[in-house]
């Protein structure tokens, strides 16, 4: 069986927790092109999913296809992305292991300095 989550405004789907029976149960998860997330496993009587979620302070951080709730740097990029520090570098694509260039940070650096100045 195939189950797909949609998180509300404001969340992205952070994993899901799928249990038969009360225990873990094994099951497959996947994204499509526009970063939904989706959950594949045996059918049975006694499944239950949930799907996990976590709060973005920005509406923007949802729309980046490459940017995982579950890394280390995902709420760094979600209050960057909620300040107007960065903004990607394409219209999904927020390129988290990228390099950052000398041009890009100088951008960076500017933007927080006039965030601080007010």
């Amino acid at each position: 069986m195939t189950v797909k989550a949609s998180p509300a405004s404001g969340y992205v789907i952070s994993g899901f927790d799928v249990t038969r029976g009360g225990e873990a149960a094994p099951y497959n998860e996947a994204n499509d092109s526009t970063g939904a997330k989706y959950c594949t496993f045996p059918m049975a009587a006694d499944t239950t999913v949930k799907a996990l979620t976590k709060e973005c302070l920005s509406e923007l951080t949802p729309m980046f296809t490459d940017v995982n709730p579950n890394q280390w740097y995902f709420e760094g990029v979600d209050y960057a992305l909620a300040n107007g520090f960065m903004k990607g570098v394409a219209e999904n694509t927020f390129d988290p292991h990228g390099t950052v260039t000398r041009a890009q940070m100088a951008t960076i650096l500017m933007r927080f300095c006039e965030e601080l100045m007010g």
